[in-house]
C-alpha cells in the first residue's frame, strides 16, 4: 500500500467498500486506524467490514472501540447490536439497540433490531411494540426524504 493519510485510507477504504472489494476495504480501515487510533469513523467502518467479512468477534471489539472514543456515535451502537445479536448475545444487543435509540428515537432500523432481539429474548410484547415504532418510522422518514436505505458506515 502506498503512503497516504489516514483520511485517504478512509476515503479509499469507503470506495472499496462501495464496490464490494471487503479486503481491500479491511486493509484500508486496519491501515486508517493504525495511522489515527482515535479516528471513530474508521473503527466504525471497520466493524462494517468484518462483520461482512463474517468475522463478528473483530467487528464486536472495532465497534466497542468506536464507542470507547465517542459514546454518542449512533450508528456504531446499532452495528454492535447486530453483532452481539448474530453471536447470540440477545441481551447485550437489546440493550445496544436501546442505547442508539436513546440517542436518535427515529433510526428505523434500530426499532427493528430491538424487536428482533425482544422476540428473541420472549418479550411478545415489548417486540410487536418496536416493530410498531419502526413502521411508524419507516413512514415519517420516507414521508419527508427520497432516498434509500444504506448501511451503517459512519
Amino acid at each position: 500500500m502506498p503512503n497516504l493519510t489516514a483520511e485517504e485510507y478512509f476515503k479509499q477504504g469507503v470506495d472499496y467498500y462501495e464496490n464490494k472489494q471487503f479486503q481491500e476495504a479491511l486493509q484500508c480501515f486496519q491501515k486508517c486506524v493504525e495511522l489515527n487510533p482515535e479516528f471513530v469513523k474508521a473503527w466504525n467502518n471497520l466493524g462494517v467490514v468484518q462483520s461482512d467479512l463474517e468475522n463478528n468477534k473483530e467487528a464486536e471489539q472495532s465497534y466497542e472501540q468506536a464507542l470507547l472514543l465517542n459514546r454518542e456515535h449512533v450508528s456504531a451502537w446499532y452495528n454492535l447490536g447486530n453483532v452481539q445479536s448474530d453471536l447470540g448475545n440477545n441481551k447485550e444487543a437489546e440493550q445496544s439497540y436501546e442505547q442508539a435509540l436513546l440517542l436518535n428515537p427515529e433510526y428505523v432500523k434500530a426499532w427493528y433490531g430491538l424487536g428482533l432481539v425482544q422476540s428473541y429474548l420472549g418479550n411478545k410484547k415489548a417486540a410487536e411494540q418496536s416493530y410498531f415504532c419502526s413502521r411508524i418510522n419507516t413512514l415519517w422518514y420516507f414521508s419527508r426524504h427520497s432516498i434509500s436505505v444504506r448501511s451503517s458506515l459512519f
